[in-house]
């Protein structure tokens, strides 16, 4: 046999003679190629185990449609959807298959394989494998032909060639991973072939669960000629000389026609002139070689030296694999002398070899069979046995110590060490210390006499049944769980102790058990005596003699309990599932290898990568490289700390996204040990914002600070005990104190004198306690503070509450001292005290300046143009007396214009004097007045307003009837300038302690910023006039609804 992983030349040399006999020895060019295929699958494989190398080997040739037999034609038509092709295409077809199972040594069976054709380049790219096969010869979907001598030459260095898959598993030019190359344990696939002179290609695919290495590879092209050698013998196409047109055809590469048998002898000649001209080549290239002897013997020195050096690196390995073995490894040379010893040899034995000679071994040790009483003659031990030529596998020594040391069981393989040609060098020999086992085996023996102790004593229901199903054997714990006595149900059927519901289905499984002869479980519900049921969880072992089923072993247990606590552990699993994938946090698990196994969706929004990208990569893809020496050193420390159940760090580094963006983060780092492995929880949390907070936290404190040493108000805080936890400059200079000593101290007793407590009077709680108290902010315009001194001060203050996490844990008072404003405050109100009183004179003298001059007017203008106008009706008619008819008339005229004129001043003297001092007003009083002014405001506006009062004999003093009515006067002007209003409402009512004047219009109201301006001087006259007699003028106005002023006049 010829192994894959070594194939070397001399053996390839050996096989390729066979192949070129196998094709002199064949009937056809299927028989040839299905012997070829038998060989390969036979004789590649280990020559020292016999196993074969190949799962499955098999040869492809392409051969035209029309010479396919009718059911290979029929696949390939369901391959192109039904349609025939033309009969000259060529197919890719199945000529032998020889594999491990059967189905793959019959090539009517195979099925996808059976035959693939080659229309286009785009359809055989759906078999990857055919197709990289024709890009490593060098072919494309079609060329032309060219039958000169030179081409070919050229066409056996391109079409001799190896498609070679190092690594089939994953591979996407190997087909059905998970049901071929995984289950049946490909490793490497291996095509060779070529083109033969009929223009069809043939390859052999070798499907290898050997690792083939690229030098094996590359050996095969010498098989791709001999088997090409062995086809041809067979081969019944046309050659490529006969008769083809090279430059006219411009057919696909595996559509040459084919022409009848009688030009096979041409097509053989053909061959044969192919083939000297290759060996020409060679010959020539073997010439061209021995120049290059020299150089290739100086190379080999240098690779020499360099197998040297490798050498010496592979026996430092060695050693150090020696020296970390736990099996004591000890070498001989031929005459049984010591050269190596690993240090397991003296853990084992209990002394130096090197410090015994071999044959001194027999003073410290007994050397037993596995008796432990037929001692080993020297002829017998191992070393002596591997002397002579002997192998030694596996083979059990009890070495009794003869100085008080104890006794070992020691397993022991020995080899004879031979060179080239064969001659013995020497002997290794492996022990390996069984002691534990056999412990382990004496530890069985003593346990079976234990398990009929065990089953008595269990508390499950323990029993045997024969093959019919009936019971055997009860142990007593049947009768403990359902009160039955055993000897009442011994010789019964099982299913009668069942409940209705699961005796059909338990007797299913334990018929399965019986036919089957493997365990079965289920549950079941048992029968108690007192007519309830017990439910158990049944396991159920065949019971076999002489390989035969004769009976089962079943136990039932209660798992009521135990399928308690699973609920109880689903629903926690359940709970920890969705808490760990619904938190924001990236949650990772990783392995003893620093691997990702768990990968959460926190950690896919974290770091940008998906589950299936991440798992099974190292955990520093997220970790940038300059925190990778600290992160695997905190591990270590966790490590350290694996025999505890639980353990964990916490450290702030910084991650990497997919886009390579860094962040900072929080690591903590937990370990915890499964069955057997030890794995790592990595918690991470990105903490940008926090980081931002804390910087912003920092910035705010700081800007606080500046802001509290800064500030010119008062400010202090306390916590809900009423001690001062801080204290600005300018409170502290207030107070008197220094800010260091006010902290705290109760502010009660320093700065604010009210109870902190209520006391048993009942006295008002302090506004500052209320806010620490009720959590509301308070503002407090007029209070008092005291200082160190003992005086106190006039302040207003607002209190705000301190919360944490919703919680008030104190107060911060903000406060500034009023001395100053207060007594500017009482300056000013005595100013305005003595200014509305002065107003009120004005007004009052006013008024009466205005009844003077109305009375003047009316008395002496009023009386003059009154005799006026007497004197020119006069005029009129003394002249009328003396004048011609003519003149007569235009002195009338001039006259009665005249007297127009006087009329027109009278009623302007009459409305000014009504203007300054109404008559009405005094004479009928301000009932009269008021409904006089809102028909004079209709008269002259033409703006309809209704007047409604309470009383028609409201009375009122002079004064207050006097501001009653200019107010209204003022309301009704500024409706005239600004309203625009189309109707006008004014009511007069007796409130019985005041009077109320209510002016409404619906025009387009008053803007807020006029109401709010000093220089509306109407509004502010009414205020002050309604204010020197104690009342007050509100205004209601809305843009676009119209305005109300309402005077409220106390009487």
């Amino acid at each position: 046999m010829y192994s894959l992983a070594r194939f070397s030349l001399l053996e390839m040399t050996e096989c390729s003679a066979v192949l070129r006999q196998l094709g002199e020895q064949s009937s056809s060019l299927q028989d040839a190629a299905s012997r070829a295929v038998d060989y390969l699958f036979r004789t590649l494989g280990n020559p020292d185990t016999g196993a074969r190398d190949c799962v499955l080997v098999r040869c492809f040739k392409t051969v035209s449609y029309n010479r396919l037999n009718p059911m290979t034609q029929q696949r390939v038509r369901e391959q192109l959807g039904g349609i025939a092709p033309f009969p000259d295409l060529k197919c890719f077809t199945l000529m032998a298959t020889a594999g491990e199972e059967a189905e793959w040594n019959q090539v009517e069976r195979s099925h996808r394989y059976r035959a693939i054709p080659m229309v286009s380049a785009d359809f055989v790219k759906q078999f990857p494998m055919f197709s990289q096969l024709l890009h490593q010869f060098g072919l494309s979907s079609s060329f032309d032909v060219a039958p000169e001598g030179e081409w070919l030459v050229d066409l056996e260095e391109k079409t001799y060639n190896v498609f070679y898959v190092p690594d089939a598993v994953g591979s996407p030019y190997v087909p059905v991973q998970e049901g071929f190359v995984l289950k049946y344990g490909v490793k490497s696939v291996l095509c060779f072939g070529g083109m033969l002179p009929s223009r069809d290609l043939f390859v052999v695919v070798l499907f290898s669960r050997t690792p083939v290495p690229r030098d094996t590879a590359a050996l095969c092209k010498s098989l791709a000629l001999s088997l090409k050698t062995s086809l041809l013998a067979c081969d019944e196409t046309v050659p490529l000389e006969a008769g083809v047109d090279a430059h006219s055809s411009s057919a696909p590469v595996f559509g040459a026609p084919e022409q009848g048998a009688g030009l096979r002898h041409q097509s053989r000649l053909a061959v044969a002139e192919q083939l000297l001209r290759v060996y020409e080549n060679a010959v020539r290239t073997q010439s061209a070689g021995i120049a290059q002897a020299k150089q290739a013997l100086w190379e080999r020195a240098n690779a020499l030296e360099r197998s040297e050096q490798a050498l010496s690196e592979q026996t430092r390995i060695v050693n150090s694999v020696l020296r970390s073995m736990g099996d004591g490894v000890v070498v001989t040379d031929a005459e049984g002398q010591l050269v190596v010893a690993n240090p397991a040899v003296e853990s084992i034995l209990g002394f130096s070899p090197f410090d015994i000679p071999l044959t001194a071994w027999a003073e410290r040790y007994e050397f037993f069979h596995a008796d432990t009483v037929t001692p080993f003659g020297q002829d017998e031990w191992p070393l002596a046995r591997a002397l002579r030529g002997e192998k030694i596998d596996w083979l059990e020594v009890y070495l009794r110590a003869s100085q008080g040391m104890p006794g070992r069981w020691i397993s022991i393989n020995a080899r004879p060490i031979k060179d080239e040609a064969g001659v013995l060098s020497g002997t290794v020999v492996v022990f390996h210390d069984i002691t534990w086992l056999k412990r382990a085996q004496d530890a069985l023996f003593e346990s079976e006499y234990r398990f009929r102790s065990l089953v008595e004593g269990a508390r499950d229901i323990i029993f045997t049944l024969s093959a019919d199903i009936t019971i055997t054997s009860l142990n007593p714990a049947f009768e403990t769980v359902t009160n039955w006595s055993r000897s009442q149900w011994m010789g019964e059927p099982l299913v009668a102790l069942l409940h209705p519901d699961d005796a059909g289905f338990c007797q299913d499984v334990l018929q399965a058990i019986l036919e089957r002869g493997a365990p079965l479980t289920c549950s079941m519900q048992i029968s108690t005596k007192q007519g309830g049921y017990v439910t158990g969880e049944f396991v159920g072992t065949p019971q076999m003699r002489q390989g035969r089923v004769i009976g089962v072993l079943g136990i039932i247990r209660d798992v009521t309990e135990r399928r308690r606590i699973e609920d109880a552990l689903r629903v926690s699993e359940e709970r920890l599932r969705s808490i760990v994938q619904s938190t924001k946090d990236a949650i990772v698990l990783v392995n003893a290898l620093m691997k990702v196994a768990f990968w959460n969706k926190g950690a896919e929004a974290t770091f940008g990568y998906s589950a299936e990208e991440i798992i099974g990569q190292p955990v520093t893809m997220i970790i940038p490289e300059r925190y990778h020496e600290e992160l695997e050193r905190n591990v270590q420390r966790v490590r350290l700390f694996e025999r505890v159940q639980l353990t964990s760090r916490t450290l702030e580094l910084f991650g990497r996204r997919k886009d390579g963006g860094e962040f900072p983060l929080e690591l903590s780092v937990t370990s915890w040990k499964g069955k057997s492995d030890l794995f790592f929880t990595i918690i991470m949390r990105d903490i940008s914002e926090r980081r931002s907070a804390e910087e912003e936290l920092d910035r705010l404190h700081h800007h606080n600070q500046v802001v509290l040493n800064s500030a010119g108000e008062g400010i202090y805080g306390i916590d809900r005990d009423g001690r001062l936890t801080f204290v600005n400059p300018a409170a502290a200079k207030m107070f008197g104190w220094e800010a260091e000593a006010l902290i705290g101290q109760p502010f009660s007793t320093l700065v604010h004198r009210p109870d902190f407590r209520e006391g048993a009077s009942g006295e008002r709680l302090s506004p500052i306690v209320e806010t620490i108290q009720g959590g509301e902010i308070r503002e407090e315009a007029d209070s008092r503070f005291w200082r160190r001194d003992g005086t106190s001060f006039p302040v207003e203050y607002v209190s705000t509450p301190i919360r944490e996490r919703g919680d008030i844990v104190g107060a911060v008072v903000v406060f500034k001292d009023t001395t100053d404003r207060k007594r500017a405050e009482e300056q000013l109100q005595d100013s305005l005290r003595r200014l509305r009183k002065l107003s009120g004179r004005m007004e009052g003298i006013r008024e009466e300046e205005r009844g003077r001059i109305a009375r003047e007017l009316h008395d002496e203008l009023g009386v003059g143009l009154t005799c006026l106008k007497i004197d020119l009706s006069r005029l009129g008619g003394l002249l009328g007396e003396r004048l011609e008819p003519r003149d007569r008339a235009k002195v009338d005229e001039k006259i009665r214009g005249m007297k127009e004129q006087v009329d027109s001043t009278i009623t302007s003297v009459q409305r000014i004097v009504a203007e300054l001092r109404p008559g009405v007003l005094d004479d009928l009083g301000l009932v009269a007045a008021i409904e006089w002014q809102c028909r004079d405001f209709q008269r002259r506006t033409g703006v309809a307003c209704h007047c409604t009062v309470s009383h028609e004999d409201l009375r009122v003093d002079p004064e207050h009837a006097t501001a009653v009515f200019r107010i209204c006067q003022e309301a009704l002007t500024n409706v005239t300038r600004h309203a625009q209003a189309t109707e006008v409402h004014v009511r007069l009512e007796d409130q019985g302690g005041g009077l109320l004047l209510q002016v409404s219009d619906n025009g387009r109201g008053i803007p807020s910023d006029r109401l709010a301006d000093a220089r509306s001087f109407g509004l502010l006259g009414m205020r002050e006039r309604a204010g020197l007699l104690g009342g007050d003028v509100q205004i209601e106005t809305k843009e676009g609804s119209g305005t109300t002023i309402a005077l409220q006049l106390p009487r």
